[in-house]
């Protein structure tokens, strides 16, 4: 079953161009090892199977030719055992020659019908092993006898070699004369329906097959290797621990695999083989109170290979290996010729499948899928199985990703991390993690090599890319100065002892600014100073109405109050300002920012005039000033109004309840403090001598003497998302007091606000313009890496199309998760928490997209059955698993997404469609 000598001149043919005689050639699930063999005179080959009976039939086909003297002798051993394993049935034996040479079937029937096995008689000893268990029902009285003969007198042969060659030619007999379909032994034949051919079959002899078989292995007929036998290899190993061997991954070169195609477990077919090998009783497998019909011991090893919900995740695991070490991979697997007549519900999986994921560890150009139509045996009908045998053959181009998979499983198992003494001394809206960051560095580049990223935000690429650690070149750009002093206030090189003396001057001034916080303790009437004042304010303009203070008393320590009459005018009190410009906000009420607002309606009037009196004492400290102002800058969301939650993702934003306004010098003053562990942190992990640039400009406006072409390795960035995070307008909130200035003119975004109306177009065009800059200024076969986050399918296609038609080859992508955020909450089915990284490789040969003409309703037919196998293989998945972990690189390599995208808004409509959500567990299920 399943042998692949007819198909031995295709697949040679095929590979002829894939394979030299320098190779050595794994043959990882060997069966029959027809592959193997043929492959033996010009190329060291492995072997390997987890049945033993194939590692049997491997170790004889490549190891030495029989010695023409054995088989005399081992046939006149073969007749004494006989003669001892028959004795106690010689009756039976007699009387089964006389029913078979009258050709009576009924006679014969009811011998076998009053014939005592362990299957119908307790009481029935399993010795000898085939007579008193496979006798009457696989095979006949007398070749059940033989086969005992045989294999007690393999046990008398000292030579390991001829061991193999002996086995394998009982085998061959006992497929012969087996009465089952087609020599399968998954269960004997019943006997009244089959009489003629129960005739046939048992008229047979075992001995005779075997002794006949013998001569394949004997020269001239054996096909001997031109290099040593010891070369060659055999292994009883399930696959994955096989891939694990040195000896695997630094001798092979062309693995041949010929996995299972249907659920039809192997080792059901060929379960004698092994028995015949063990040659011991085991307990027998019952099912459902009775034995089963195949007769099975139940030590029978069970393939995950075999079954629909594993399948191609083992398949991957081989295509995932064999990209990341370098191995040109063929696949042999047949899917029937027409699927949309003949049944296919018990294949393990679709060849589309099977083809994509080979696609997604090669490339599209890394992989060669040839066809011939072939026959498969249909097991119970008469009729053989139309197919077409793919042969699926995978090797690396030159552009290839050869690390994908390995990046994808770690960054799947890193905890994402954003917390560490460097980015916790500021804050900026959706920074990346540094540890993913990390991973993708590591990689995709090495030391030397310069690191881009054209949207650098709070810096995180630049940061890692020149620490000691990595020590890339590195370049950033960034329209705002704010970002870009954050990077190079990071970059500097401190001395910590003298920052420490001058801040501890600083706090100390800072610290006679508690004056504007004195309340009253109730409890001892002494002088507290206020931390916290929380209250409520329904409209802008109107007057706040104090809830409660949090204060703390040199006697009292930390307590809380009700705000009293001093309280309550201190918090009203106007001040006049003269450093912070009270400049106006731009209109656009989606960041809460309404006409006519000003930057001080977002501060309580007393910390609007602290902040006025810190920037006049940050004057004085001229040789940390601008690290003051950067410590300020990380505080500032928090000294305006808040929330009790102290929420920073809306900078501009103030509650209407619950409103809190906090200690500002208190704010600072730690930052302050804390500054010291980030020198400690930039000491630690960053030389003097590093080599970044940092350009403050629209990355759409990037020249060549800016940055050469051909001079990046590596893109790692997170471009702006449509309208989802307001940067430059954000930036409103640091001009008026640090004088940061910020660009809405070249921001790329989506915005309605009135004073600017930027378009979905016009954001797509401008990253257009970007993309097409880093086409030249990439390297060829360089990687870029972009975060993305967006469900829109209609955004998905036009992003993928702008980076296609700028010679960026999409290659994959992979999810990186976060912590659950008001909007997933609420609405999880529809909702993708965290962000999809895409990986992309320059290759200057690719022209665009693959486009289909699919029929939409047959895309989405073949959508969904990529979408149930998921859900078969992996159990209920949540919306971004199915979008992130698969199914966009699904719909982008057939060329569907621009289709689809034309039929739906998101992929949850389809979902919807065909899949079932639980709202209890947020994922999707096919019941």
């Amino acid at each position: 079953m399943g042998s692949k000598k007819g198909l031995i001149g295709f697949i040679h043919s095929t590979l002829k161009d894939y394979v030299t005689e320098n190779d050595t050639i794994l043959d990882i699930f060997a069966g029959t090892c027809a592959v193997g063999y043929s492959y033996k005179k010009t190329n060291a080959v492995y072997a390997n199977d987890i049945e033993k009976y194939s590692a049997y039939i491997a170790k004889a086909l490549l190891g030495q030719p029989l010695d023409n003297e054995i088989v005399p002798a081992f046939l006149e051993t073969v007749q004494r055992k006989y003669a001892s394993v028959s004795r106690g049935r010689a009756a039976e034996i007699d009387a089964e020659e006389r029913y078979l040479k009258a050709d009576s079937a009924d006679e014969l029937i009811g011998l076998y019908s009053g014939y005592k096995t362990v299957w119908n008689d307790e009481k029935t000893k399993p010795e000898p092993l085939f007579l008193s268990c496979y006798a009457s029902n696989y095979f006949g009285i007398r070749q059940a006898a033989e086969i005992d003969a045989i294999r007690a007198a393999i046990d008398e042969v000292q030579d390991e070699n001829a061991v193999y060659i002996l086995f394998s030619c009982l085998f061959y007999a006992m497929k012969e004369c087996v009465f089952a379909k087609d020599g399968h032994m998954a269960q004997p034949l019943e006997l009244q329906g089959n009489r003629s051919r129960l005739l046939a079959q048992r008229k047979k002899s075992i001995v005779e097959f075997f002794r006949a078989k013998t001569d394949d292995f004997r020269l001239p007929n054996f096909c001997v290797s031109r290099h040593a036998p010891s070369r060659n290899k055999v292994y009883n190993l399930d696959f994955e621990q096989l891939l694990n061997l040195e000896e695997i991954k630094e001798n092979v070169s062309v693995i041949y695999a010929d996995p299972p195609y249907t659920d039809m477990q192997y080792s059901r077919y060929y379960h004698l083989l092994n028995t015949v090998i063990e040659n011991r009783f085991s307990e027998p497998t019952v099912l459902n109170g009775s034995y089963t019909k195949g007769l099975y011991f139940n030590n029978r090893y069970q393939s995950k290979l075999s079954q629909k919900n594993t399948c191609l995740g083992q398949m991957e695991k081989l295509i995932a290996f064999s990209s990341e070490y370098d191995k040109t991979l063929v696949i042999s697997f047949g899917f029937p010729q027409d699927a949309q007549t003949q049944k296919t519900d018990r294949y393990v999986l679709d060849i589309s499948e099977l083809i994509a994921k080979c696609k997604e560890h090669f490339g599209d150009d890394g992989v060669n899928v040839q066809t011939v139509p072939y026959e498969h045996s249909n097991n119970r009908n008469s009729a053989n199985k139309k197919v077409l045998e793919y042969l699926i053959v995978c090797k690396k181009s030159r552009f290839a990703p050869d690390k994908i998979e390995r990046v994808k499983e770690r960054i799947k198992n890193a905890a994402p991390s954003k917390n560490n003494a460097l980015y916790n001394s500021h804050i900026y809206w959706a920074q990346k993690p540094f540890n993913i960051c990390d991973i993708l560095i590591e990689e995709f580049s090495k030391e030397g090599d310069t690191v881009f990223d054209p949207f650098l935000g709070s810096g995180v690429t630049l940061l890692e890319a020149v620490k000691n650690q990595y020590r890339r070149k590195a370049i950033g750009c960034e329209i705002n100065q704010a970002p870009v002093t954050i990077v190079k206030t990071l970059l500097r090189d401190y001395d910590l002892a003298d920052y420490s003396a001058d801040a501890s001057v600083l706090v100390g001034e800072l610290r006679a600014l508690d004056e504007y916080y004195q309340t009253t303790c109730p409890k001892c009437g002494g002088t507290g100073i206020i931390h916290s004042v929380t209250f409520d304010r329904p409209e802008r303009t109107a007057k706040a109405i104090l809830k409660k203070i949090s204060y703390e008393c040199p006697v009292c320590k930390k307590a809380e109050k009700s705000p009293d009459e001093r309280d309550i005018a201190a918090f009203e009190r106007k001040h006049e300002t003269s450093r912070i410009a009270n400049q106006r906000l731009h209109e656009n009420t989606k960041l809460a920012v309404y006409r006519d607002e000003r930057i001080a309606d977002i501060f309580t009037p007393r910390n609007f005039k602290v902040l006025d009196e810190i920037l006049r004492l940050l004057e004085r400290h001229e040789t940390y000033q601008d690290v003051y102002k950067y410590i300020l800058m990380s505080v500032l969301h928090l000294c305006k109004i808040t929330d009790t939650h102290s929420n920073s993702q809306w900078p501009l934003w103030t509650p209407k309840t619950g409103c809190v306004e906090k200690n500002a010098v208190h704010l600072l003053c730690n930052r302050i403090e804390k500054f010291k562990s980030t020198i400690k942190y930039i000491k630690e992990n960053y030389s003097a001598e590093k080599d970044y640039l940092l350009l403050q400009k629209g990355s759409q406006y990037i020249t060549d003497e800016d940055i050469p072409n051909d001079s990046v390795h590596l893109i790692v960035t997170d471009p702006p998302y449509l309208g989802q995070v307001a940067y430059s307008e954000y930036m409103q909130l640091y001009r008026p007091f640090l004088g940061y200035e910020f660009n809405l003119d070249d921001e790329i975004i989506v915005t309605s606000s009135p004073e600017r109306k930027k378009t979905l177009d016009e954001y797509f065009d401008s990253l257009d313009a970007v993309f097409g800059i880093c086409d030249p200024k990439m390297k060829e076969g360089g990687y870029f890496c972009m975060y993305f986050h967006d469900c829109s399918l209609n955004v998905w296609n036009r992003l993928i199309g702008i980076m296609s038609n700028n010679h960026f080859k999409y290659l994959t992508q992979t999810h990186v998760g976060k912590t659950n955020t008001l909007k997933n909450i609420i609405s999880p089915k529809k909702s993708l928490s965290g962000d999809a990284i895409l990986i992309f490789v320059k290759d200057s040969s690719f022209n665009g997209m693959a486009q289909t003409n699919d029929n939409p309703d047959e895309i989405e037919a073949n959508v969904l059955r990529y979408i149930e196998q998921t859900v078969r293989q992996k159990g209920p998945q949540t919306t971004p698993e199915l979008y992130d972990d698969g199914l966009i690189e699904y719909l982008i390599y057939n060329g569907w997404l621009e289709q689809l995208s034309g039929k739906y808004k998101t992929l949850v409509e389809l979902f919807e469609k065909h899949l079932i959500w639980n709202s209890r567990t947020s994922k999707w299920s096919l019941e």
